[in-house]
């Protein structure tokens, strides 16, 4: 998993080089397009360093490095899971499932 991981990062790096602005203009594009999930997203990061929030270990797991804060509800900013990078992208994966389902 980690080798994947290091390649992914030499991947972006590369791509990054070679294209100077495609990552800035990407991100650009995502805050436009999902403004209540920027501003969630942003009430985290403030929150965090204000101390009004702390960073739990994952509620699945209980692993406590890279621990993510996972919005069910964008409109409810500081209602957060926290979650390890596996178990997030599996949370992600339950709720396409349920969105296909209804």
């Amino acid at each position: 998993m980690a080798e994947s991981m290091e390649n992914n990062r030499s991947r972006l790096r590369r791509l990054r080089a070679a294209n100077p602005g495609w990552s800035t203009d990407k991100n650009a594009k995502w805050n436009a397009a999902n403004p209540e999930k920027r501003q969630a997203h942003k009430a985290v990061e403030y929150a965090l360093r204000s101390g009004k929030l702390v960073k739990q270990p994952c509620e699945r797991c209980g692993a406590t490095d890279s621990v993510h804060a996972h919005h069910d509800y964008y409109s409810k900013p500081l209602e957060v899971r926290w979650l390890c990078p596996t178990d997030h992208r599996q949370r992600h994966r339950e709720l396409a499932n349920l969105a296909e389902a209804a």
